[in-house]
């Protein structure tokens, strides 16, 4: 595991940097406005799987996506106007609105629905608005483990 200290200088480097990472099949981890989070490119089945693995995950228990804007929650579900209304009230912020998906979630990451939340961290979205698409947003930890809340708890 490579441990990058975010600054501001290398702010914009290492955004490009994890952009990179997820593109090529990478999982990252990263500080949420929550926990640590393990995030891969929902479109990268192989990604997808390998957040399964990491976790020790059974396949049956969906992923959460994070986007970057509501604009982009609506390409991934179908959002009535209560989710709509919950979005633009408590988002970004640590809240998830569970709606039907569309198609562009893979079954892998949610055979029914779609998880949504716009996570309150400029890092996160800086690297989903440079991935120009969604990331899965679990906890990194091991399923059924404590939220990490520092590196020491990701190793």
């Amino acid at each position: 595991m490579k441990v990058v200290r975010l600054t501001p200088e290398s702010f914009s480097k290492v955004v490009k940097e994890t952009v990179k990472v997820l593109l090529s099949c990478g999982v990252v981890v990263t500080p949420t406005d929550t926990c640590y989070g393990l995030m891969a490119d929902i479109r990268n089945v192989r990604a997808v799987e390998k957040i399964y693995e990491i976790k020790k995950r059974p396949r049956n228990k969906p992923l959460p996506i994070l986007v970057s804007s509501v604009e982009m929650a609506g390409k991934y579900g179908e959002l009535d106007e209560v989710a709509l209304e919950l979005i633009r009230k408590f988002m970004p912020g640590p809240l998830t609105v569970v709606v039907k998906k569309k198609e562009a979630v893979p079954d892998i990451v949610n055979p029914i629905n779609a998880a949504l939340r716009i996570p309150n961290n400029k890092f996160v979205l800086a690297v989903v608005e440079g991935l120009g698409g969604a990331v899965t947003g679990t906890s990194a930890n091991r399923s059924g483990d404590k939220p990490p809340y520092t590196v020491e708890d990701v190793k």
